[in-house]
């Protein structure tokens, strides 16, 4: 019987455990959040493909390069066109409702954009980018 006990715990313990963490809405970004990251400088003599078992990584000499300030924002206060274009309205197809300055596009420094936004949808089951515009 003590079998049959410690093995169902086992089993309920390992049904029950998850090894990846949930991301839900509370980690998305709201307007009025502030995102700051920071880049490291990349030493050429760490290999940083070495891995296995009693490896262990050393950052104690990690020093910062640059930091980056993203500052997401209602889309209301982005401008008054856009607040109309991207309104947080159930019919509408391009609903946001909440924007950050610049953009995400991986050519936008190759682009003579001024001011670019990007407006974002976030709801309890997706978050989605929803377009950008360049305001002159």
């Amino acid at each position: 019987m003590k079998k049959i006990q410690t093995l169902s715990l086992a089993v309920f313990i390992a049904i029950s455990a998850q090894a990846q963490i949930t991301v839900t809405q509370a980690e998305m970004p709201h307007s009025g959040d502030q995102l700051s990251r920071v880049k490291a400088v990349t030493n050429p003599f760490i290999n940083y493909g070495a891995t296995g078992p009693s490896y262990t990584w050393n950052f104690g000499n990690l020093a910062a390069d640059g930091n980056d300030v993203t500052n997401y924002q209602t889309v209301a206060s982005t401008n008054f066109v856009y607040a109309i274009v991207y309104a947080d309205l159930f019919f509408n197809d391009n609903r946001a409702n909440h924007a950050k300055p610049g953009t995400d596009l991986p050519f936008s420094n190759l682009l003579p954009l001024d001011n670019p936004y990007t407006f974002r949808y976030r709801s309890n089951s997706t978050y989605r980018t929803v377009g950008f515009l360049v305001r002159r």
